[in-house]
């Protein structure tokens, strides 16, 4: 048996050289030592099976609760949209308001106001074409009267050339009419949380029969609110002395139908309804016309010439008091010098 023991020859060749700088030895990593590593075409050792994974709510070793049988905690609400980041896809950001309510002003044109100044002269020219009307159907009942058919018969002549000149006097008025409205509703110095519907909606519920005796005046309610609206705020925030002192300014939570508006759609609703009758009427003067009854003829006739005359009465207030109600938009779209 040879004796293994190191002598001293061999700790001195163990030795670094005098000189040489010390060079610790290398120290094995802590843990156990790493065996070969795995390859991805290798199976699983033998004798190893792969471990189960605990059933839904079997606590995991050490009593905690495995969270597999638990449900996902809901997802939190979506926060507010902020500056210089997209919406989600399908999702809008509520703004508790239609689209027209939120859609960009027009800037005011001096143009607009002109406009309006051109409807209030039509409607100043149809007031004396409404008034000879009114006089063409009196001198008619005062002929049929006096039995004067001849007189009757010149007058209803007139007064048919009259008619003709009162429709088309109306077309031209309601043209610009609703131009100009179209125009201040879209404007800035129309403040669309007043506004009840859409600009294409306020003009053309004046052209829906019998739905038009309700739409019209609400549109020109929203009209008149929505420019005095934006001109008492014009007039707080420049310092301007108020437009209507002591009065309480018009609000969503707040659209008074103004009193002109009210008096105009009273006998707005009456000359639609006179000319209502007065088409009713007349059909029955036709009817008579191919009778054997004179008298059943002149009945019907004055009747329809008398409710010709009560439509043209209230259709010469109507465009009076629409007269007015125009010029105090204009005037609430005025802005006074600073």
């Amino acid at each position: 048996m040879t004796d293994q023991t190191p002598d001293a020859g061999d700790a001195h060749r163990d030795q670094p050289p005098a000189g040489a700088p010390y060079v610790p030895p290398a120290v094995p990593p802590a843990g156990p030592p790493a065996g070969p590593p795995q390859q991805a075409d290798q199976a699983y050792p033998v004798g190893q099976p792969y471990p189960a994974a605990p059933p839904p709510g079997q606590p995991y070793p050490g009593g905690q609760p495995y969270p597999g049988g638990q449900p996902y905690p809901a997802a939190p609400p979506p926060g507010p949209a902020v500056a210089g980041q997209g919406v989600p896809t399908g999702q809008g950001v509520p703004t508790g308001q239609p689209a027209w309510a939120t859609a960009p002003r027009q800037p005011w044109r001096p143009a607009t106001d002109r406009l309006g100044l051109a409807a209030m002269v039509l409607l100043g020219i149809q007031v004396p074409v409404l008034l000879s009307g009114i006089v063409n159907d009196s001198r008619v009942l005062s002929a049929l009267d006096a039995r004067d058919y001849e007189a009757a018969d010149a007058a209803l002549g007139s007064s048919s050339s009259t008619t003709v000149l009162q429709v088309l006097l109306y077309l031209v008025t309601a043209v610009v009419f609703v131009v100009w409205l179209h125009r201040v509703w879209t404007s800035d110095r129309s403040d669309p949380a007043l506004h009840t519907r859409s600009a294409g909606f306020a003009v053309g519920g004046w052209f829906i029969p019998f739905a038009q005796l309700v739409l019209g005046p609400r549109a020109l309610r929203d009209l008149w609110n929505g420019a005095l609206a934006a001109r008492l705020r014009h007039d707080a925030w420049s310092g301007a002395a108020p437009l209507a002192p002591g009065s309480t300014p018009p609000s969503a939570e707040n659209r008074k139908m103004p009193g002109l508006v009210k008096a105009y759609t009273v006998f707005f609703v009456l000359s639609f309804l006179g000319n209502l009758a007065t088409r009713s009427w007349t059909g029955q003067v036709n009817a008579a016309a191919g009778g054997d009854s004179l008298n059943e003829y002149l009945d019907a006739l004055r009747s329809a010439v008398s409710t010709e005359r009560t439509s043209l009465v209230f259709s010469v207030v109507a465009a009076v008091l629409l007269i007015v109600v125009i010029n105090r938009v204009r005037g609430f779209t005025r802005r006074p010098p600073a």
